[in-house]
């Protein structure tokens, strides 16, 4: 590897990074006791060993091991720094997708399919197509990922991304939708409510009119 295309390298891993870390947060911040996130971890624990043996090795601190050629060594440290992170980034995004799947269909849960229908009828009609189009391209994207393949790495993560942004988007007008979703029902079991009373004072009414008018005749 030479320099241009190391200097590529350290620069992929700093973006990886930083896309790891925006991920992780999300996911950690909606559910901050899953365990999952326990082997994203060790994948970040990895690449920075083995970003630290690098920067021994470039800073003349140690000696590469087995008298290996420095260059080779610090190449070779650095590919596989950048091997971990990438599937740190697919672990967080899966992580990060699934529990933003999950957050969405349960938002809805609690309401009653015609209240969803009456205040919010894009759900049906687009973000329940939109859910099971990204459950496929997400699918996709676990199986093009190719660690070989360093020059396609970006582009990928960047439309990854552009997927969990959707999602982070289609949650919040979701939410934003509950107030009235709340609303809705609440008023629809009033007059549902209202509804039983009334027909169950109109037969306790035809009930006594039936009583007196045949205790009236005898």
């Amino acid at each position: 590897m030479g320099k241009s295309d190391l200097t590529s390298t350290k620069k992929v891993i700093v973006e990886l990074h930083g896309h790891v870390k925006s991920l992780m947060l999300l996911a950690e911040e909606l559910e901050p006791e899953n365990e999952s996130y326990i082997s994203l971890h060790a994948e970040l624990k990895h690449a920075l060993d083995h970003l630290m043996r690098a920067h021994g090795v470039e800073w003349e601190m140690v000696q590469p091991p087995n008298d290996v050629d420095s260059e080779t060594y610090v190449s070779k440290q650095y590919g596989k720094a950048f091997s971990h992170l990438y599937r740190a980034f697919f672990d967080v995004a899966d992580w990060a997708g699934i529990i933003l799947r999950e957050h969405i269909i349960a938002t809805f849960k609690p309401f009653s399919p015609e209240a969803i229908s009456e205040v919010f009828p894009e759900y049906y009609k687009k973000i329940r197509p939109q859910l099971e189009k990204i459950n496929t391209d997400i699918a996709r994207f676990r199986e093009r990922k190719d660690i070989g393949r360093e020059e396609n790495v970006l582009p990928e993560v960047e439309r990854y991304n552009s997927v969990l942004q959707s999602l982070i988007e289609t949650r919040a007008s979701l939410e934003a939708k509950i107030p009235s979703l709340v609303e809705y029902d609440r008023k629809n079991w009033i007059r549902r409510a209202g509804d039983i009373l009334i027909g169950v004072l109109s037969g306790i009414a035809i009930g006594l009119i039936v009583y007196l008018i045949t205790h009236w005749k005898s």
